[in-house]
């Protein structure tokens, strides 16, 4: 994650060095008041305010990933430059203690346990917009025990006798209250093994699968990206879609719609903490783009989605403020009625592309002239659920029996809001001819 939050947070590097310097001081007066060496004191205070920096300042827009841990193999990307950055994070945090406390197995310990709880936290809390990995964990307890045999060298060579006691009850403290902290995570976290491929409905793909699946990836993301593996879903049955293919690579998940050969979904960048590929990388020299910005880029990346072929002018809005990015949206009507085409382009703050989810169904026929008005829909909506009132309407086309007709979506609630709340009920009327679909209830149910 830290070219990543680097990337997105040019401003992290003069906080962290105004939090150095606000640690510095107080380490500095802290140890002359204990009569404890200076030096080793302010380094081990900047190099844990440079930690905590690092992996707990919000990245983006909340993500969401949230809310679960992802379980991945030790060495899984320990050899690029997010592997690197976060072995190095780790390695004068586990010198100067060290060097202080002399006691390599406990700064280990706690340097891992402090880790882990980091970890935890960027599960725990979407508003970091991170994700907890165990990768990363993995990286900075590497680095913790390398700058710790390191700091066991020097002191033997050089026959240093920074020892303070008082050091060692704080580390000892910090490291407890970071076990309380990551005890009282697990229980809350759902630990999944990367990608979230668990479910035995997911098959490894074949060698003529793998290629094709390598292949779609390429064109649309560029020749360097570094595919690890491709896995199908069959038998879906979902909006005509009867199988799925995902391709996993280092820097997110690509989901391709496998009968027509149509990426409809991607997670990028942020997703897995990778550094993004070249055709999803930042605009050079970008700080914050505006609106305009990010609908040009999302324009860019639309004409690589060989299915997507737009000639309306998207919807952009700001994901939240505009300090976390964009939305660039393509909806399509036809006569009125809001076909099932849909692509959906997540620009982050400085241009990159976080991410896409599309709908690449397209009719091949007129759909059938409505014949039921939108008051009599309401009529009938209202009818059927009783002591509740309309939110939203919606005219849509769906497939009913094979076949796409439009349709009439109204949500009802007991105030009457348009927000998905917990007492929305949904009526799905025919707008051929005044017949009620289905009625889904708040729990999802179909009635």
């Amino acid at each position: 994650m830290l070219p990543i939050a680097l990337q997105r947070n040019p401003e992290l590097l003069i906080i962290s060095a105004l939090l150095g310097l606000i640690s510095s001081i107080i380490a500095m007066r802290w140890a002359k008041k204990k009569g404890a060496p200076q030096a080793p004191l302010v380094l081990f205070a900047l190099s844990l305010t440079a930690v905590l920096a690092a992996t707990l300042v919000p990245i983006s827009r909340a993500m969401s990933g949230a809310g679960y841990c992802t379980i991945v193999s030790p060495w899984d990307g320990m050899l690029d430059d997010s592997g690197m950055l976060n072995v190095a994070l780790f390695v004068p945090l586990g010198f100067f203690s060290t060097l202080i406390l002399r006691r390599p197995v406990l700064t280990i310990v706690g340097a891992t346990t402090l880790s882990a709880a980091i970890e935890l936290f960027q599960g725990l809390i979407p508003a970091l917009s991170r994700r907890c990995d165990t990768s990363d964990l993995c990286a900075n307890s590497l680095g913790a025990i390398a700058g710790s045999l390191l700091a066991v060298g020097v002191v033997r060579y050089f026959k240093a006798e920074y020892n303070v006691r008082s050091v060692r009850k704080f580390w000892v403290i910090l490291a407890s209250t970071a076990c309380a902290i990551s005890l009282t995570a697990v229980v809350k976290l759902d630990w999944q093994a990367a990608p979230t491929m668990s479910d035995s409905a997911w098959t490894q793909a074949s060698d003529s699968d793998q290629k094709r699946g390598e292949s779609i990836a390429r064109k649309l993301l560029g020749r360097d990206v570094r595919i690890n593996q491709v896995r199908l879903m069959n038998n879906v049955d979902d909006g005509g879609v009867r199988s799925v293919g995902m391709v996993q690579f280092e820097g997110g998940l690509l989901y391709i719609n496998w009968d027509s050969g149509d990426p409809f979904h991607g997670e990028f960048g942020s997703s897995v903490g990778q550094r993004p590929l070249d055709s999803l990388a930042p605009i050079s020299g970008a700080r914050r783009i505006d609106e305009g910005t990010a609908t040009k880029r999302a324009r860019q990346f639309a004409r690589d989605l060989a299915w997507s072929a737009i000639n309306q002018e998207p919807k952009t809005t700001a994901n939240g403020d505009q300090s976390r990015g964009f939305t660039v949206s393509w909806r399509e009507r036809e006569n009125g009625v809001l076909l099932p085409f849909r692509l959906d382009i997540l620009i982050g703050p400085t241009g990159e592309i976080e991410g896409f989810d599309g709908n690449p169904v397209r009719l091949s026929h007129p759909l059938p002239p409505v014949g039921v008005t939108e008051s009599d829909a309401r009529g009938i909506a209202t009818s059927k659920v009783s002591q509740h009132k309309i939110g939203s309407v919606e005219l849509l086309a769906e497939q009913v029996e094979g076949l796409w007709i439009p349709v009439w979506a109204i949500g009802l609630t007991r105030d009457g809001s348009s927000l998905g709340n917990q007492d929305r009920w949904v009526v799905v009327i025919d707008a051929t001819k005044p017949r009620v679909i289905r009625t889904v209830d708040p729990s999802g149910t179909e009635l």
